[in-house]
Order: structure tokens, then sequence, then C-alpha cells
């Protein structure tokens, strides 16, 4: 599972990666690989994984390719009910761009914006990687295919939260 970071500011990078840790943590995901953060802004790609899934996708052939697509619905899911704390942590920083998997927030100018992903969106990420170094660039490209709306209830910093609906 691909996991980036990008702060438009470095000062707050610890907080937001120990909220990304956590989270991943609340999931039963962990780290299996990550890049060295690149410092300005700041920037730093991990990835993560299961023990189940990284079994499954190293081994010679996926015996079950349902078990897979559903462990990625409940991890989904999973990341998408704990992100108080990870919304919490991105408070002290004007612009960020974090993605889990399919979980993807943006903050712009104090605003946040959090999409679940599709598998379609999720592969435009993923051949380019460019867009989560830039929140105007990641919601630019969601809003291709995606509306942006206010959810009814506050979720995020100051209130100030918005949802991606499908």
């Amino acid at each position: 599972m691909p996991i980036s970071i990008y702060l438009s500011d470095e000062a707050a990078h610890r907080d937001i990666e120990y909220a990304v840790m956590e989270l991943l943590r609340l999931t039963g995901l962990r780290v299996i690989e990550a890049d060295d953060p690149i410092i300005g802004s700041w920037f730093r790609r991990l990835w993560a994984s299961t023990v189940v899934r990284h079994g499954a996708l190293t081994g010679v052939h996926m015996a079950d390719q349902r078990l897979v697509l559903a462990q990625d619905a409940a991890i989904t899911s999973a990341l998408m009910q704990n992100l108080p704390p990870m919304i919490a942590a991105l408070d002290s920083t004007k612009d960020a761009v974090v993605r889990i998997g399919a979980v993807l927030i943006v903050k712009l100018d104090w605003q946040v914006f959090i999409f679940q992903l599709t598998a379609a969106q999720q592969a435009q990420l993923n051949h380019q990687p460019q867009l989560v170094r830039s929140p105007q660039e990641a919601l630019q490209a969601l809003s291709q295919a995606t509306t942006v709306e206010r959810p009814t209830g506050p979720t995020g910093s100051d209130g100030d939260t918005a949802s991606a609906a499908r």
C-alpha cells in the first residue's frame, strides 16, 4: 500500500508522521519500506502491508483475489473511521497532501479535503506521483472526475473539512 506525505513546511513533520504511523497501527498495517525524506518543504514515501497481504503478494501465485480485495476494503474503512487524530496532526500546517492507500487527505490554504479514492484515482496517483507533492495539482486532478462537497458536521480542524463524493 503506497503512502506519501507532503507538507509545505517541515516543522510539523514529526507530529504528522507519528499520526500516520498510529493510523497504520490502528488498522493493522506496518511500514515495510520507507524512502528518506526530501527536505525543503517536506516529502516522504512509505509502503505498508499486513502480514497476510504481504505474504499473498510475494508468493508465486495469489491464491484468492477476493481475499485481497476484501482486505483492502476493510483497511480503507478502518482508515476512514480513524482519521480524526490524523486531521488534528495537520492543524499546524497550511498545505499538505497525505495519501494512505485509498485515502487521500489534501490541505490547501488551511482547508482540509478527504477523498476515498476509486481504483482509477489510485492508479492515476500511482502513475503520476508528482501529484501528491502539490495540494493544488492533487485537487485539480481529482476534481476532473470527482465533485467536492461539504459534510454536514465538523470533522476536522476548526470544522473546516470537506469530503469528496464519488
